[in-house]
């Protein structure tokens, strides 16, 4: 009997936590889905997109001007003390692309975070929201590289907070 009450004790500390573990309502978000269905975050996303393209055009144009340069230097034609100016002119352009890809890079990974965080910022209440109404205690982010195996479909409240953020304010 003596060994035994200890062990009836610490069962009986951790009925009620299971209990309350088989009763949790659980929910899926998944963030993927949510960014290719709401028309109002695949405007946000557009704009991201389109000054991608602006800086990929001018990196494009000093790629085009590197090219014109390697050109004119590998002419046999051409004179020591142009190719010294070339030399140095392929140098410089050639870093001002090297720059000119890492400040875009950068600047990029900045306005995709701040892009984020702005979405997310409305994300939260209406992922509360849309919780609260459905009776679900816990809800699951699903991205890429996440640690969900299996989850049915009929938990995955992902429409009705992209219904619910495309309302707008």
């Amino acid at each position: 009997m003596r060994n035994t009450l200890p062990l009836l004790l610490l069962l009986a500390l951790w009925i009620p936590p299971l209990q309350a573990a088989f009763n949790t309502s659980v929910g899926v978000f998944d963030t993927d889905r949510f960014l290719q269905h709401s028309g109002r975050a695949n405007a946000i996303t557009q704009e991201l997109e389109q000054w991608s393209k602006t800086k990929q055009q001018a990196a494009e144009t000093l790629m085009t001007e590197i090219k014109s340069l390697q050109n004119q230097l590998a002419d046999p034609a051409i004179g020591p003390e142009q190719q010294a100016q070339l030399t140095t002119e392929l140098q410089t352009k050639t870093l001002n692309l090297r720059r000119f890809t890492e400040d875009t890079q950068a600047e990029h990974s900045r306005r995709s975070q701040n892009m984020l965080r702005e979405i997310e910022k409305v994300l939260g209440p209406l992922i509360q929201q849309v919780a609260k109404r459905e009776g679900i205690q816990l809800v699951l982010n699903k991205v890429r590289g996440d640690r969900i195996l299996y989850f049915e479909e009929s938990i995955d409240i992902t429409d009705m907070v992209v219904t619910l953020y495309d309302k707008g304010p």
